[in-house]
């Protein structure tokens, strides 16, 4: 007795339809090395001291994640420590949770698609904290001609703990592909209005100009510091921290500033009939990377850090970021919804 095709094919749907990740990965041991990394640099991470702020006359005062937390609270910031705490703990355990979920469990491929759908757009906020600790180094270098008031230095900590990050966000996009790839779904293209040109190069222009004003003034008696992109650039190249000085400018600076030009760009192009179905799935693609949003909460944590020792004032820069954050957020709100 022979099957029907329609049969046979009935049976073959209903074995792959709970295949895990794992099983039909030809190579598995890079991604689970890979994910035993990430965890174990992002506990270590997040356990350990990030930052030493160290001011004359007290003793040094400690920054790690859950004390960055804790002080928050105690200070009755308790919405700001909840958004830290949520993203620079929560989030990123619940994350590589999800990441182990999707590799070993077996279940339906749009179901595991539609979370790896989440876990992408959602990831970069993860890198919460490492730009809290950008921002503290940048803003806290309060120096005279002869004595240093109080200065800020970055440890290794902090290091483990944006590698962690990162590494979770690599290979976020990595499972979330294979996912795709196993589901069979397939994205349209969003068409763009006019309404983006004017959101996308506006952000880009508030970014650019944010980059040419101060952003924090910091002052303590008679010593006073004025955080801006150029002192953030030179402090950071002072204290031999290039890596960190590279995350800035990657993910703060470059990639936001293709995205909103290019953007832009492919809104007035599909307007006048263009076809830009590739090239907008390349900048969906970026803007995953693109963190001024991100940065911009950042510094307003930092802001309220450094209201424990010293006065801080926002500048014209930080209004220029915060206009191109929420600028930002509703570009991707446009965008991201398709893919």
């Amino acid at each position: 007795m022979t099957e029907s095709p329609g049969t046979k094919q009935g049976e073959l749907d209903s074995s792959t339809v709970r295949r895990s990740l794992r099983s039909s990965a030809r190579i598995r041991w890079p991604y689970e090395l890979a994910l035993l990394v990430t965890v174990v640099c992002l506990v270590t991470g997040q356990s350990l001291v990030g930052v030493t702020i160290i001011s004359l006359g007290i003793p040094p005062d400690h920054y790690s994640v859950f004390g960055g937390v804790a002080d928050l609270w105690a200070e009755g910031n308790r919405l700001l420590a909840v958004i830290l705490f949520s993203f620079s703990v929560v989030f990123p355990a619940l994350k590589c949770c999800a990441l182990g979920w999707m590799w070993f469990r077996p279940m339906d491929p749009r179901r595991r698609a539609g979370l790896g759908h989440w876990l992408k757009p959602l990831g970069k906020w993860s890198m919460l904290d490492m730009f809290v600790v950008a921002a503290l180094v940048g803003a806290v270098q309060l120096r005279g001609p002869f004595i240093e008031l109080a200065t800020a230095n970055i440890e290794p900590a902090a290091y483990l703990f944006a590698g962690a990050i990162l590494l979770s966000l690599v290979l976020s996009f990595w499972i979330a592909r294979l996912a795709d790839d196993q589901s069979g779904d397939e994205h349209f293209i969003p068409k763009l209005d006019f309404s983006l040109v004017i959101a996308a190069w506006g952000a880009a222009i508030c970014l650019g100009a944010a980059l040419t004003q101060p952003i924090l003034r910091v002052s303590k008696k008679i010593f006073s510091h004025v955080y801006s992109a150029d002192s953030a650039v030179a402090g950071l190249l002072k204290h031999h921290d290039e890596p960190l000085l590279v995350i800035l400018l990657l993910f703060v600076v470059l990639l936001p500033l293709i995205y909103f030009l290019w953007l832009g760009s492919m809104a007035l192009m599909q307007r006048t009939g263009r076809n830009v179905d590739r090239a907008l799935s390349y900048l969906v693609f970026i803007e995953r990377w693109a963190m001024v949003d991100v940065y911009c909460l950042g510094v307003l944590l930092v802001y309220f850090k450094i209201s424990n020792f010293a006065k801080a004032e926002m500048l014209t820069g930080f209004w220029l970021i915060l206009a191109s954050a929420i600028l930002s957020i509703y570009c991707a709100m446009r965008v991201r919804r398709v893919y």
